[in-house]
């Protein structure tokens, strides 16, 4: 086994060094911060089973040494994972770009239908897996037909508002998706649907002055009652006293994903005694990493439903649609505008408003989908719709 030693300045470089002196096959053994950069001890021919860093075959293996692991500070083990980040992207854009060559060769149809595909921003693997359930194609309209009908289907939606008999519902999800906002819209659409009087909003935010304020003037302007819980205790009376409200909705604290206050706030909306179904709000400007987290962080309060806010700041959809079919959690409602109530309708009936508003995204980038094929898919959907 040939074992060496490098210095770089960082990871990359090191790695980068490793492959030209060692070829593919090098095993990283371990690696510390020194002075000047990072100090890698890499081999070859090595004995143990190497385990693959990616599903596909990996241009290295990592391998780290447990005792140098501890013994390294967490700075240095935040710049180690950034590297590793960093490396990793890299070696799936690479390995991707060889899956594509490959494809357009094989398949110069199937290949457009990806490529189409990708450009409304979709995750790679969602557009592998529709191309794969099409198959073969024989003419330029299926290749953007067929995958845009099919993600039609995909798209996870409610059938029927779930408020139109009310109920008690509380907004949750990270701060800056716009949940305060969603819910004066909401609060003002079943207003104008059921008459006045039977909505009351709860301000469950113990943190955030300025939403509490933005919710209370909503409620002034809609001529609702806002209630101020500020622990779950104070929810439970509030609810209480609100049973005879058709519709009572709860505005929650805004916490990043990582905030410890978090925890504290699903213990105080969960639990079946509360009667409260719960609706994650995403926002379909955020990255897709983001999107994933939010889904992830809030899993435990098991939500009916999502509402997809600030469709119009988007540059692409794609992310947001990604997000969605890969939680398989249904979307509610749709947020697209500041407008209260205008700018909010049922997920149900859009659908395909959903993906023409995708389409439309990066026809103005100049790339589009070309409007006969968008009008064989969408008929006469129009974006500018609102309910």
């Amino acid at each position: 086994m040939n074992i060496k030693r490098f210095k770089a300045p960082d990871m990359r470089r090191g790695i980068r060094q490793i492959r030209e002196e060692l070829g593919t096959d090098a095993v990283i053994l371990s690696n510390h911060k020194v002075d000047g950069g990072v100090e890698i001890v890499a081999a070859v021919d090595y004995e143990e089973p190497k385990k693959a860093l990616l599903s596909a075959p990996p241009s290295f293996v990592m391998k780290a040494d447990p005792s140098t692991a501890r013994q390294a500070d967490p700075g240095t083990s935040d710049d180690i994972r950034r590297e590793m980040r960093a490396m990793r992207h890299l070696l799936e854009s690479r390995l991707s770009q060889l899956t594509w060559n490959e494809s357009a060769r094989r398949s110069p149809l199937q290949a457009q239908a990806m490529r189409n595909l990708a450009s409304l921003g979709l995750s790679a693997s969602l557009v592998e897996d529709i191309v794969r359930a099409i198959g073969p194609m024989s003419t330029y309209e299926q290749a953007w037909r067929q995958p845009l009908e099919l993600l039609v289907d995909r798209l996870p939606v409610l059938d029927s508002d779930p408020m139109e008999h009310g109920g008690v519902f509380a907004l949750v999800g990270p701060t800056g998706v716009g949940k305060t906002t969603a819910i004066a819209k909401l609060a003002a659409r079943y207003t104008l649907r059921h008459g006045p009087g039977r909505v009351a909003l709860v301000a469950a935010d113990d943190y955030r002055i300025g939403a509490r304020a933005q919710l209370s003037a909503y409620g002034e302007i809609l001529g609702t009652p806002v209630h101020v819980a500020g622990d779950g205790a104070e929810l439970k009376r509030t609810l209480d006293s609100l049973s005879d409200t058709d519709l009572v909705l709860i505005d929650t604290t805004g916490l990043g994903h990582r905030d410890v206050r978090t925890s504290e706030q699903l213990a105080a909306l969960s639990g079946d005694e509360m009667g409260v179904e719960h609706l994650l709000t995403l926002a379909a400007n955020s990255q897709p990493e983001c999107l994933q987290e939010s889904v992830e962080a809030f899993a435990a309060l098991r939500p009916v439903a999502c509402v997809l806010t600030k469709i119009d700041e988007a540059v692409v959809l794609g992310g947001a649609l990604s997000a969605v079919i890969a939680s398989a959690l249904p979307m509610a409602f749709l947020c697209n505008g500041q407008r209260v109530p205008e700018d909010i309708f049922a997920a149900g009936p859009r659908r395909e408003w959903l993906l023409k508003a995708a389409a439309e995204r990066i026809q103005h980038r100049g790339h589009g989908v070309d409007e006969t094929y968008m009008a064989t898919v969408f008929g006469e959907v129009s974006v500018h719709e609102h309910v």
